[in-house]
């Protein structure tokens, strides 16, 4: 049985040994004596012999250790059954052999092998070594104790990455281009319907440029090893021109290049002239495989220069396609329009800035020019100022407020008249409308041009238009005005339309007409107050009172009121029709309305007579006589109160004056009093006295009378003096003789 030991542990093995019996003899045998051979076996003869597949080796080989047991040349006949052998490989794994069955002791025989994969860990002064060791007996007849040990060595060989690059010379002729873009005109003032052609100029420029040397290439790194390669760097330089621009490999660094791989780096590098010159790679490393270099020749004596930039091509956003190619400096044109309106692609409103821009495709290079497009409008406002005439009809009445009395002769009498002057109707003719048409033009730099300007009212009906000039100004205005008659009042819409010429400019503003553009202003017909009032006012008379007054419409109906006083001597009584007739005029066409009303005045003839103060005094209940005894009953009789004197009739009929106004009107008012009521006809005059005595006595009492001065005194004394003159027969139905029977 045969046991495979490492560090300790047994594994079974023998199916591997067997494997590999052909190569160990096949490989490098090394054979040493027995250093305990006994007699009866040749000293020089071995017994224990330790073989290798090589005498040396690189990292991660296998290397095979054998064993062998025997001597050919031994005619003694060295018997080794029963030996344990102990192969020990350089890493201290060891594997055991025996006890052998040797019966025949002529010959060798083959006792086993163990493989190694060299390795750095175990590699001792340059060399891998192998060690068979054995215990046992010598059968030589003596049964001697047999120990001892041998020893077998292989040779490092080092192994380094492969490495080996190119290099690709270049000379390159580049040209610098610059460019240059314009348009003209750069700004477009237009109206709505207007058409603005610019015109864009591209300028391109070439300027020879530098004449530039470099090479490129690969490196490419080989690891030829059975164990993989640990790579710390990569390093391109150039003889002259020293390290490459760029270096790139695919990979970071320390990086583990793999058994049989291969890793590729490239390089670029500019350099100062064409002088041929070497280019070395260098390929760090760590550990059991080693790192190399490689070198490649830049030779310029067979390079053709190329051109950068030699000819481009342009790129714009408007235009279509691409411009090119171009091998030197050139300049080229093209238009481009610009419409203002509100259809799609067209321009609306001011500020409108439109960038354009040419590139050259090569080198990105770039100019833009700009383009800004106001776009504005003509604004339509109008005005309408409605007309009518209006004819007022008129009516005039008047009333009294009594149409019959009686009066006494010499009595007065106040008829109050009312006249009343009214509107009726009217009658509204001559409908017209008028007004201002205004057209704005808000473009600064621009004139408008207008076609027409027409002005319609609704329905159908066509004003006559008027406008000072067919071109607005920039900026600026125009009015025209219009008007129409109309056949009623209804209210309308009035719209005026004004057309303006559109062009087409060139790149030079030159204009071509093209196309117009319409634009409205509305605005209501609505009549309101008439602007011809005929009739609005009238004059109104009065056969008594005269001129009464003006009525206006806004003041219809208006009413006039007036008093006429009516009164009649004895010579006139008898029936009077009192005639009174009012006249209304209006102002404007004449046109006259009269209204009468007749009053029927019977005037009694006159009867009865007056008497003085002095009898009344002495006439009452009191004596002597009590003649008119009904006329003190008609005022209470002679003890009745008199007003605010805080006296009777008679008391004060009977006070003395001594110049006090009271007593004074007092005793005239009561003879007038009780001489109209012992049946005297009282004139007019002495029946107002009576009614403006009775109001002085209601409001004042004897001493505030007496303390009357001026005009106020006046008053009471003229009131007196009435009275006197009635009561003494001067005016009036006259004094009655005082000696009336008993």
């Amino acid at each position: 049985m045969n046991t495979f030991y490492k560090l300790g542990r047994v594994v079974a093995s023998g199916a591997l040994m067997l494997a590999v019996i052909g190569s160990v003899f096949a490989a490098v045998p090394a054979y040493a004596a027995d250093p305990a051979s006994p007699g009866g076996c040749n000293a020089d003869n071995s017994i224990v012999n330790i073989a290798r597949s090589t005498a040396s080796a690189s990292f991660g080989e296998v290397i095979t250790f054998s064993v062998t047991a025997g001597n050919e040349a031994s005619v003694d006949g060295c018997d080794v059954s029963g030996r344990v052998m102990t192969l020990t490989l350089p890493d201290g794994t060891f594997q055991q052999f025996g006890p052998i069955n040797y019966p025949n002791p002529t010959g060798i025989a083959f006792v086993g092998s163990m493989n190694y994969v060299a390795s750095s860990a175990h590699l001792v002064g340059g060399t891998w070594t192998a060690t068979v060791s054995w215990t046992g007996t010598l059968k030589d007849g003596f049964d001697n104790p047999s120990n001892g040990s041998k020893q077998i060595s292989v040779n490092n060989v080092p192994v380094s990455l492969e490495v080996t690059k190119t290099a690709v010379p270049a000379t390159t002729q580049a040209f610098t281009w610059t460019i240059d873009k314009s348009v003209t005109p750069s700004t477009w003032n237009l109206f709505k319907g207007d058409t603005g052609t610019s015109e864009y100029t591209i300028a391109l420029t070439k300027v020879p440029g530098e004449t530039t040397h470099s090479v490129t290439g690969t490196i490419t790194i080989h690891n030829p090893a059975l164990v993989a390669a640990n790579i710390t760097s990569v390093a391109d330089v150039l003889s002259l021109d020293g390290a490459a621009d760029t270096l790139n490999c695919p990979v970071s660094f320390p990086h583990s290049l793999a058994p049989g791989a291969n890793l590729v780096c490239t390089y670029s590098a500019t350099l100062v002239s064409n002088t041929t010159q070497t280019n070395t790679a260098t390929v760090a490393t760590t550990g059991d495989v080693g790192g190399d270099s490689g070198e490649a020749i830049v030779d310029f004596s067979n390079v053709v220069p190329s051109v950068t930039n030699g000819e481009v091509n342009v790129d714009d956003t408007y235009a279509l396609g691409d411009a090119g190619p171009f091998s030197n400096s050139a300049s080229y044109t093209y238009t481009r329009p610009f419409a203002c309106g509100t259809e799609q692609g067209q321009y609306t409103g001011t500020g409108n800035i439109v960038p354009n821009t040419a590139t050259i495709t090569e080198t990105g290079q770039n100019d833009s020019a700009e383009v800004t497009v106001n776009c504005y409008d003509l604004t339509v406002t109008k005005t309408a100022n409605t007309t009518f005439d209006r004819e007022y009809d008129w009516n005039i009445e008047k009333t009294a407020d009594a149409t019959e009395i009686t009066l006494a002769t010499d009595q007065s009498y106040d008829i109050h008249y009312t006249v009343t002057a009214s509107v009726v109707g009217q009658t509204d003719s001559n409908f017209a409308v008028a007004g201002n048409i205004t057209i704005a033009n808000n473009n600064p730099t621009m004139q408008a041009d207008l076609t027409t300007v027409i002005d319609t009212i609704s329905v159908a009906i066509g004003a006559a238009v008027n406008c000072p000039a067919t071109v607005v100004p920039a900026s600026g205005s125009i009015v025209c005005t219009y008007s129409s008659a109309l056949p009623d009042g209804t209210n309308r819409t009035n719209t005026a339309t004004a057309t303006q010429q559109n062009y087409s400019y060139d790149k030079n503003g030159v204009p071509t007409p093209a196309g117009t553009t319409n634009y409205n202003g509305v605005v209501a017909v609505a009549f309101g107050a008439p602007a011809n009032v005929i009739d609005e006012q009238v004059n109104v008379t009065d056969t008594f009172a005269g001129v009464l007054g003006t009525v206006t419409v806004g003041e219809s109906p208006k009413q006039f009121h007036y008093t006429r006083t009516v009164v009649y001597t004895d010579a006139e009584c008898g029936d009077h029709n009192v005639l009174n007739t009012a006249t209304l005029i209006t102002n404007d066409t004449q046109t006259t309305d009269t209204a009468s009303e007749d009053v029927l005045v019977h005037i009694d003839c006159p009867q009865g007579c007056t008497l003085t103060q002095g009898y009344w005094k002495t006439h009452s209940i009191y004596g002597p006589a009590a003649h008119p005894d009904e006329a003190w009953a008609n005022v209470g009789g002679p003890d009745a109160p008199f007003y605010l004197s805080g006296q009777t009739w008679i008391q004060v009929f009977k006070t003395a004056p001594k110049g006090n106004v009271y007593y004074n009107l007092a005793h005239q008012y009561m003879a007038a009093k009780l001489n109209i009521l012992d049946g005297a006809s009282a004139p007019a005059n002495v029946v107002t006295a009576i009614a403006s005595a009775e109001a002085l006595f209601t409001a004042n009492t004897p001493a505030q009378a007496a303390s009357l001065k001026g005009g106020a005194k006046s008053a009471w004394t003229t009131l007196a003096g009435t009275f006197g003159s009635f009561n003494e027969g001067l005016i009036g139905p006259g004094h009655c003789d005082e000696q009336l029977p008993l």
